[in-house]
């Protein structure tokens, strides 16, 4: 059976890979991965966020006139799958290169055409950003980019969905937890040394350092959206499995509206 279109692709779960020492790496507590990390400050309540809300973005594009007309998305295929397994990050890169960050920068140049760029390791003095989607604007000089979205990419099965929803409140709850935490001396609704505490942190720098306020984590088999808001709070976002790829085009469709492109 063929590979579906770029588009049709919207509509499928991406490939499933088997993964190395899966039980070690579920079980495995990350560190921070640097100085500035573990000095940031992370987001005092995570709020919850629908899914639907990414969702319904990448549907309105999906089904529009624009998308069922595009060459790319219509005639471009998802790759055949791979005999391989997942055993580090760089597996990870890989395979969510090929079957989710692929179809959804085609679909988001078709939309915002000419507009987006990828850039793989993005420095970020004194970070570096595994992927950026970045607008140039040549307006503050040539071959400046303005980050739209950041990708941070984990070990598979590093990413903890609980710790995550453990978090994470409703967003008529947002002055009663912060009443909570004061009460508790807690700054945070994250739990403190956790990988989802170390992994919120650093995209807070990645946010604070480029001005971007939308960041997604990703080891293959978890996806969290996250939309930085104030220094209080984040929106948050666990992914189904099954939604990876419209959920993150929708989410990256945000983003760019965020930075004023309202083509498309």
């Amino acid at each position: 059976m063929a590979p579906p279109t770029l588009l049709r692709c919207f509509s499928d779960e991406h490939p499933r890979y088997p993964t190395e020492r899966k039980a070690e790496m579920q079980a495995r507590t990350v560190r921070p991965s640097s100085q500035t990390t573990h000095d940031q400050v992370p987001p005092r309540v995570l709020i919850a966020e629908s899914v639907e809300t990414w969702l319904r973005l990448a549907e309105n594009f999906i089904y529009s006139t624009r998308a069922r007309n595009n060459a790319n998305l219509n005639y471009g295929h998802i790759p055949l799958t791979e005999q391989c397994s997942i055993a580090t990050e760089q597996d990870v890169v890989k395979l969510s290169t090929l079957y989710i960050i692929h179809p959804v920068m085609i679909a988001i140049n078709a939309k915002f055409p000419n507009v987006l760029t990828q850039y793989s390791e993005s420095p970020a003095q004194p970070l570096r950003i595994d992927l950026t989607f970045n607008r140039q604007r040549s307006i503050y000089g040539p071959g400046v980019r303005e980050v739209v979205m950041i990708m941070e990419y984990k070990r598979c099965w590093y990413i903890h969905e609980d710790e995550f929803a453990n978090a994470m409140r409703h967003r008529d709850d947002l002055y009663t937890a912060l009443e909570e935490l004061d009460e508790l001396r807690q700054w945070s609704t994250l739990q403190t040394g956790s990988n989802a505490s170390w992994f919120v942190k650093q995209a807070r720098a990645y946010a604070i350092n480029t001005g971007c306020h939308y960041a997604a984590l990703c080891d293959y088999e978890h996806l969290i959206l996250i939309h930085f808001l104030d220094h209080e709070s984040a929106e948050v976002t666990i992914v189904p499995r099954s939604e990876f790829r419209k959920a993150l085009l929708g989410f990256l469709i945000a983003a760019c509206r965020d930075r004023g492109m309202i083509i498309g």
